[in-house]
């Protein structure tokens, strides 16, 4: 995982949001080293540093095998938390930092720790010595974007499953 360093806006210097993950397996007789392939874009959620171009793209690549993921595509990514780096409570990003109090959230940034305290954290920080506080990534903070699937299928769509618009736009 880049460092929290690396993952701060270069113009107001607050930590950038994730905004887009690809997955794109290859098939193991290319590239046994590289099936697992993704793609990881940031931006800041400030929009004068965006028009600056604040931008970030991250490559990672596994074999079919690894600690990390799944073997086959088809299953759903699941990581293995136990290997994994300390993850901010608020954006998922390394984590370095800890709540001092109770040691049981980490945080990649002053700003975010800020804003975990004011969400609840402060209301449940005595109460998680060494346990998992109940802020987490369930709470939807403002740095993180909504959610949404894009699903891309192999094969050509029947003319009858456009819609007469779709149809007047491939035309």
């Amino acid at each position: 995982l880049p460092s929290p360093k690396d993952m701060q806006c270069p113009f107001c210097k607050e930590p950038q949001s994730f905004l887009l993950q690809i997955y794109s397996p290859l098939d193991q007789d290319h590239t046994p080293q590289a099936f697992h392939r993704m793609l990881y874009l940031f931006c800041c959620r400030e929009a004068s540093c965006a028009a600056k171009g604040s931008f970030s793209a991250w490559r990672c690549q596994l074999p079919r095998s690894n600690p990390f993921l799944a073997a086959k595509s088809s299953e759903d990514a699941v990581f293995n938390l136990a290997s994994a780096a300390p993850l901010c409570a608020v954006c998922g990003q390394r984590g370095p930092t800890m709540c001092s109090a109770c040691s049981a959230e980490h945080y990649c940034s002053r700003s975010h720790q800020r804003l975990a305290w004011k969400a609840g954290h402060k209301r449940t920080c005595s109460k998680a010595k060494n346990a998992s506080s109940e802020i987490g990534h369930a709470t939807r903070f403002s740095c993180v974007f909504p959610e949404f699937d894009i699903v891309v299928e192999d094969g050509e769509e029947s003319a009858e499953e456009l819609t007469d618009e779709e149809r007047e736009r491939k035309e």
